[in-house]
């Protein structure tokens, strides 16, 4: 007499693999996410700039340009991947001084996360650093104005050049991606310039 076990192994075999196929198709079309809207500030922000944490993708921060007050730009930060935020106005005459606006952020690959804007008024451009995923930032650096570069009047651009600091991977180097509109070459202490 023959066993039945081949027989009880082929369909349960058989119910898995239906049961794989059936299940999405009982899903339904996949969903768009809800758009949420993090600041629930009433006027508009611009320019955001978001940066996710390459040693903790859960940690998510967010920097933009705001209406009011003058001086100030909305962040936000996440360490639950986006399900919860701590929001604040950073850059309103506090450790970060009077900021403007066009925010660049950026995480190296420890975590280390790196701040760039403009300041309302002035001929640097301020880096700040967060160590601790974007919740605190602290000025490490002012980037003179190049001093064979021509005074600027009030009705000429703000700023001086626009700086993404942070690692993009090439093998064992880091780039760092600079754009200057005044064209100098800057050299900071820690980072090694790589490419332009």
């Amino acid at each position: 007499m023959k066993s039945k076990k081949p027989v009880i192994v082929s369909l349960v075999v058989l119910g898995f693999t239906a049961t794989l196929l059936v299940f999405p198709l009982l899903a339904g079309p996949p969903t768009t996410p809800t758009n949420i809207d993090v600041s629930q500030l009433s006027n508009n922000e611009s320019e955001e700039t978001i940066a996710v944490n390459p040693t903790n993708p859960n940690n998510i921060v967010i920097v933009t340009n705001i209406v009011v007050p003058a001086a100030g730009m909305f962040a936000a930060v996440s360490f639950d991947g986006g399900s919860t935020w701590a929001t604040r106005i950073i850059g309103n005459n506090d450790n970060l001084g009077a900021a403007c606006c066009d925010p660049s952020l950026s995480f190296d690959e420890f975590g280390n996360l790196f701040l760039t804007y403009l300041f309302n008024v002035g001929n640097t451009v301020p880096v700040a650093l967060s160590t601790d995923g974007g919740s605190n930032f602290n000025i490490i650096a002012n980037i003179a104005k190049p001093a064979t570069s021509k005074t600027q009047t009030s009705d000429e651009r703000r700023g001086l050049f626009h700086a993404t600091i942070g690692p993009q991977s090439a093998g064992n180097r880091i780039m760092q991606k600079f754009h200057w509109i005044s064209h100098r070459l800057l050299e900071m202490p820690n980072f090694r310039l790589v490419s332009i």
